[in-house]
């Protein structure tokens, strides 16, 4: 603990420094936010691209982008991710396909009811989701989200979704695509035809993050590891301090950066959850979409 002979800094000086500290640390956080949902995807393309290429042996993948896939009109969260399943998505001159982990399917032109941008993941960056609604000759309908995984930031998939729905949109309306999208027209993948057949999925709002106890429980962990810097780096509480000087006399120059310290943390958390308790309790469809989900 600091003592009474300890350093002792102005008050402008040293609000100064906290102030520069946690701005600081805001733009770390937000740099991690941006650039860290992203690390091991490229690993991740290269497994399933392998994958790809043993069971089709005939086709191609060179005309494929890596995406994410989820089967809602809204966004979810699935066992703490926002995508349920990433495969690869093509097009061909008459048929959108998806070759995934846990669902393929291939979509004709007419069978396409909407292409549409929406809510995304919640975070800071107002990353957008790609609607796309369908419909079959028997009636069955649903609405999937997707968004493309080749970017190195969340930024840049802001920009890669807004290419892909234009691409896509183009595609849907059977206007040549431009020079510099993301999706060219390439062959039809074998045994990848048929709409999406998706059982019940398990999924949550992206409210129930910041509800009752996750909330608690982020709170806690968040002030034990400020505890725990406190403590090893020998930061001070005024009260606390005083217990332990040489002698009775109060501390003239009390130190208050174990106060900044769990202070700064809990800022810093409520403000990069904010999006979160803006978030509706149950997500809403984007209002462009045309037909409801379905997850038959």
């Amino acid at each position: 603990m600091r003592s009474a002979d300890g350093p002792f800094f102005p008050p402008i000086a040293l609000w100064g420094a906290y102030a520069a500290g946690f701005l600081l640390a805001l733009a770390a956080d937000l740099a991690l936010l941006n650039f860290l949902p992203m690390i091991g995807l490229r690993r991740l393309e290269s497994g399933f691209r392998a994958r790809f290429r043993a069971a089709n042996p005939g086709g191609t993948d060179r005309d494929t982008i890596f995406v994410s896939l989820a089967p809602d009109a809204s966004p979810r969260i699935y066992e703490g991710n926002w995508a349920w399943d990433v495969g690869f998505l093509s097009l061909s001159a008459e048929r959108l396909s998806y070759w995934g982990e846990d669902v393929k399917f291939a979509l004709k032109r007419e069978e396409v009811v909407a292409v549409e941008l929406g809510p995304g993941p919640t975070n800071w960056f107002s990353t957008p989701a790609l609607y796309i609604t369908w419909r079959d000759l028997s009636g069955s309908s649903g609405t999937l989200n997707l968004r493309p995984l080749g970017g190195g930031s969340m930024i840049q998939m802001r920009s890669d979704t807004r290419q892909l729905a234009n691409d896509l949109r183009r595609w849907h309306a059977g206007r040549p695509l431009d020079e510099d999208s993301l999706l060219k027209p390439g062959a039809e993948w074998a045994g990848a035809g048929g709409t999406p057949k998706i059982g019940q999925v398990t999924s949550v709002a992206p409210r129930i993050l910041v509800s009752g106890a996750m909330l608690t429980r982020d709170f806690l962990l968040n002030t034990f590891l400020g505890v725990v810097v406190i403590v090893l780096f020998g930061l001070g509480f005024p009260m606390i301090d005083d217990l332990f000087l040489a002698d009775s006399a109060p501390n003239a120059h009390p130190s208050y950066a174990g106060i900044y310290v769990l202070g700064a943390i809990w800022l810093l958390r409520l403000f990069l959850l904010l999006p979160f308790f803006r978030a509706p309790k149950e997500s809403q469809p984007p209002q462009t979409a045309s037909v409801p989900a379905s997850t038959s």
